[in-house]
């Protein structure tokens, strides 16, 4: 019976591919027939309309297989010209990286919820052979330092999401080794943003767009995972990326397919919730954007002749749905962690601190409050600011974060203009940052790219995809402009205002989720850390070129919209 039934599936796959690729060849024919026709102007028009025109309303939508042949060179150019990065061998591992993989291997090996035995972290990256499978590094390293599953320590480890990734690898692949586990990570974060420039191209953005902003975002990962490999920080764009294009589909299936998409919103809203414990600081982008689709949800179905009340239980009937999904991945993932920590000594957190950064950072500049009050950026400092409200509490228990936010609030009450002062001071030097992006990579970026040694890992660094050094020539086109930071960012309200106007829900979405992530994210930025970081922030600076990109590709809208055609002529 099971024979029949494959049979049966790869009968109907080959017939699927044939009908696809029949048609995708009858489009190139039909595109060849029109393109003979033409004169030597409609020619250019043709070429510059399908290479540069385009945007997010419904007059460049592409049909699935138009954009499925616009997709097809992507894939060569991300995988096959890239295919030597990929696969080049690991020479080291961070700390962050080590971090997450002992907790995966208690996971994985022990049957442990954050728990680990600091194997990965005592050992030193000379003596760790990156080829051995797992499960067999796993007891080698816990014979030689003498430890066991039975003596390890509870850990509570802050954004849970990528442990919990590694922890799959690990049970349904023990013998993988972790130089194999790097080259899927690559092929993983390759393919989400993939995933996104297809959405990009279906949505109807130019292949010109597509390709920069996509290159780009492959090209910021690129770097940060030379130093990074197994850490959160490579993941950051990926995640967020894909967190878009699924976003996108998800209101463009309910356009199309109507009831049938909503229980596919429990999907969703179990990605978000991995995303939101990925990394604290970009769990507001999660919630914002599943705010901003529910909302054009509503706004749409309002506006397609619905009844009203039809239209709320639609609306309605989506929420519900990302709220199974993401409840169910909290239930499942982090609950435990939760029951886990109230057994274990004063730690009571499974997710960053927040008012604990919040009230240091304001010694991140120098001034006369920061300097009366002990604040600097220092984890200790914390301890003697909170034992000014209670001297009973200890380091990140249950009252940790209460007593910082009592402290962070009266200095605004008691000193108000000094803290001000504090955050424009702050702001000044975000926006110095912001506009000298070359510093947030660092000096070290042409020393990646002249085959130097890289400070971690110390490795060689062979880039061969032409499309990594030509993002160099955007990367510094972009870091030369004398534009203020306020008015890239709030200029788009104009393009808002127009989706608006036509109410195409994609581009809306869209716009809003690159506009208002990249708000927020500056917000935290200024707030916090007031100078940008390639690990933490290189999500800031594809959002702000893609911003910039746009623009360029509404002058390239309007050119196209004025040249003469052939008969004016």
């Amino acid at each position: 019976m099971s024979a029949t039934l494959d049979a049966k599936g790869g009968a109907n796959l080959l017939l699927f591919l044939r009908h696809f690729f029949a048609d995708c060849f009858l489009l190139i024919r039909n595109e060849a027939e029109k393109f003979k026709k033409l004169g030597a102007l409609e020619i250019f028009k043709y070429i510059f309309s399908t290479l540069f025109v385009g945007g997010v309303t419904k007059k460049y939508e592409r049909s699935w297989k138009s954009a499925a042949l616009f997709f097809i060179p992507f894939i060569f150019i991300f995988t096959v010209v890239d295919y030597n990065y990929i696969h080049s061998p690991i020479e080291g591992i961070s700390l962050d990286g080590r971090c997450w993989l002992d907790i995966a291997y208690q996971k994985s090996f022990c049957n442990q919820i954050s728990h680990t035995n600091n194997l990965l972290l005592r050992s030193k990256n000379k003596i760790l052979d990156l080829n051995t499978p797992n499960n067999q590094l796993f007891y080698t390293l816990e014979k030689k330092f003498g430890h066991s599953c039975e003596t390890a320590q509870f850990k509570v480890m802050n954004e849970n999401s990528l442990s919990n990734m590694y922890t799959v690898f690990f049970k349904f692949f023990p013998s993988i080794s972790l130089n194999q586990l790097g080259v899927i990570l690559k092929y993983i974060r390759i393919s989400l943003i993939l995933l996104f420039a297809f959405v990009l191209l279906k949505v109807g953005l130019s292949p010109a767009y597509t390709l920069l902003v996509t290159s780009h975002a492959h090209f910021l990962v690129y770097l940060v995972n030379i130093n990074y490999q197994f850490a959160m920080y490579p993941f950051l764009i990926p995640n967020f990326l894909f967190l878009i294009s699924v976003s996108l589909l998800y209101l463009y299936g309910l356009e199309k397919y109507g009831y049938r998409c909503i229980p596919f919103g429990a999907l969703l809203g179990f990605y978000a919730a991995f995303y939101c414990n990925f990394r604290t600081a970009h769990a507001p982008l999660s919630y914002y954007i599943l705010l901003t689709l529910l909302a054009l949800t509503y706004l749409y179905l309002r506006k397609s002749s619905l009844p009203k009340i039809k239209a709320c239980v639609i609306a309605l009937s989506c929420f519900l749905s990302l709220y199974v999904g993401f409840r169910y991945h909290d239930n499942t993932f982090i609950k435990p962690i939760h029951e886990e920590t109230k057994l274990h000594g004063d730690y009571n957190y499974t997710y960053h601190a927040i008012a604990h950064p919040l009230v240091l950072s304001m010694g991140t500049v120098p001034s006369d409050l920061a300097k009366r009050e002990g604040i600097f950026w220092n984890d200790g400092a914390g301890m003697k600011l909170v034992h000014q409200i209670d001297p009973k509490i200890k380091y990140l228990d249950k009252n940790y974060e209460k007593a910082l936010w009592v402290y962070y609030f009266k200095l605004w009450l008691f000193y108000p203009s000094e803290v001000l002062k504090i955050y424009k001071r702050k702001m000044k030097l975000f926006n110095r940052s912001m506009f000298s992006l070359d510093k947030f990579v660092g000096d070290r970026l042409e020393r990646y790219l002249v085959r130097e040694n890289t400070p971690h890992a110390k490795q060689k660094v062979h880039v061969e995809n032409p499309l990594l050094k030509g993002t160099l020539w955007l990367q510094s086109s972009v870091n030369n402009v004398s534009w203020k930071i306020w008015v890239i960012l709030l200029s788009p309200i104009f393009l808002i205002v127009l989706f608006y106007r036509r109410f195409n829900q994609i581009g809306l979405l869209l716009s809003l989720s690159v506009v208002g992530c990249c708000l927020l994210l500056s917000l935290e930025g200024i707030i916090i850390v007031n100078v940008l970081t390639l690990k933490y922030h290189a999500l800031i600076n594809l959002l702000f070129i893609s911003i910039v990109l746009y623009y360029i590709q509404m002058v390239f809208n309007f050119l196209y919209q004025i040249m003469p055609s052939a008969k004016e002529k």
